[in-house]
C-alpha cells in the first residue's frame, strides 16, 4: 500500500511483556492475604471487560476484585484488601521488549513516524513506557481508557492521528488483539496489522497477520 507515513503501536503483549505475569502476582497476593484462591486470572480479565470505564487501572482492579469477592459470597472488603496487596507486589516498570520488537521499532523509525496507543492509565502504563525508553521514539502517546474511551473505540486512534496531522489512509496500527486493536483500527479506517500473542488465527479481519513482530521490518503494507 502506498502513502503510509505513520505506524501506531499497541503496548502490552505487542511491544513488551511484564517479566512477571499477573497470574503469579495474583497467586502471591492470595497467599499474603491467607486466602485460598476464589477466582482465576482469566475470571479477573473477564471482569475487567465487564467493568470497563475510564478510571485508573488500579481503581478498576479494585472494583473487579470487590465484585469477584462478592460473587463468591465474601465481603467486598476482602477483594479490596486483595487488590491493595496485589498492587504492592506489582512492579509496572519490570518489563522487557518482546524479542525483535526493539529492532523493528528502530528499523521503522528510519522511514515512518511512530506513535503509541495503549489501553491503560498513567499509573500502570507510564512506568512501562519510561522503562522501555519509548518516549524518545514515539511522537505521540495516547492512554486509551484514560484520556479517551478505551479501544476498541476508534477515538484513541483518531486522537493520535490528529496529534500527528495525518489521516487514516496514511496510518497503520499494530497490535496483538483482534478484539480491541484490529476492531479499533477498522473503525478508524486505518490499516491493521495483527501480531497475535498466541496461535495464528485461522480467520481475522486484520489487513495483515504476522507470525512475529520481526516481520514488521519488511513493512508488509508495502506488498
Amino acid at each position: 500500500m502506498a502513502g503510509i507515513t505513520t505506524v501506531l503501536f499497541d503496548l502490552d503483549e505487542t511491544l513488551c511483556d511484564q517479566r512477571r505475569h499477573g497470574r503469579a502476582v495474583l497467586s502471591e497476593a492470595f497467599s499474603w492475604c491467607g486466602l485460598d484462591p476464589f477466582f482465576t486470572w482469566d475470571e479477573y480479565v473477564s471482569a475487567v471487560h465487564t467493568v470497563g470505564g475510564t478510571e485508573s487501572d488500579v481503581r478498576r482492579r479494585e472494583q473487579c476484585f470487590e465484585r469477584l469477592a462478592e460473587a463468591d459470597g465474601r465481603d467486598r472488603a476482602v477483594g479490596r484488601r486483595l487488590a491493595y496487596v496485589y498492587e504492592g507486589l506489582r512492579d509496572y516498570s519490570d518489563v522487557a521488549y518482546i524479542n525483535g520488537a526493539e529492532d523493528a521499532l528502530d528499523s521503522l523509525a528510519d522511514e515512518y513516524r511512530l506513535g503509541l496507543v495503549t489501553n491503560g492509565g498513567p499509573d500502570t502504563q507510564s512506568p512501562k513506557i519510561d522503562a522501555l525508553g519509548l518516549r524518545t521514539l514515539m511522537e505521540t502517546v495516547v492512554l486509551a481508557g484514560w484520556e479517551t474511551p478505551a479501544k476498541p473505540d476508534p477515538e484513541p486512534l483518531d486522537v493520535a492521528m490528529a496529534d500527528l496531522g495525518v489521516g487514516p489512509d496514511e496510518t497503520v496500527y499494530v497490535g496483538n488483539s483482534a478484539r480491541s486493536d484490529v476492531a479499533a483500527a477498522e473503525a478508524a479506517g486505518v490499516t491493521s496489522v495483527l501480531v497475535p500473542d498466541g496461535a495464528r488465527p485461522e480467520e481475522s479481519a486484520a489487513d495483515h497477520v504476522l507470525d512475529s513482530i520481526t516481520a514488521l521490518r519488511s513493512a508488509p503494507w508495502r506488498a
